[in-house]
């Protein structure tokens, strides 16, 4: 059996990779939108060169999104939970 270079995998992933699909294909049939994230996520995946991983993925619907945030935050908005 080759044995793998980890060094250069990792040195291939590693960086921060954004999320552009997640369909989930069984035998090459597309299975039903993930609902906790819903047909429309986003999110990106760090992979650092000593191995360590990130993951931050969340649900796009308007409807669960925060009200009343801004980007950048205005001077009047609280950073307060």
């Amino acid at each position: 059996a080759k044995l793998v270079n980890v060094a250069r995998v990792l040195g291939s992933l590693a960086g921060v990779w954004s999320l552009q699909n997640n369909t989930l294909y069984i035998d090459g049939t597309a299975q039903p939108e993930d609902k906790a994230l819903g047909a429309f996520p986003h999110g990106t995946i760090t992979y650092g060169l000593n191995g360590f991983m990130s993951e931050i993925l969340v649900n796009s619907r308007p409807e669960y999104r925060p009200t009343g945030l801004t980007w950048p935050a205005e001077d009047s908005q609280s950073t307060e939970d």
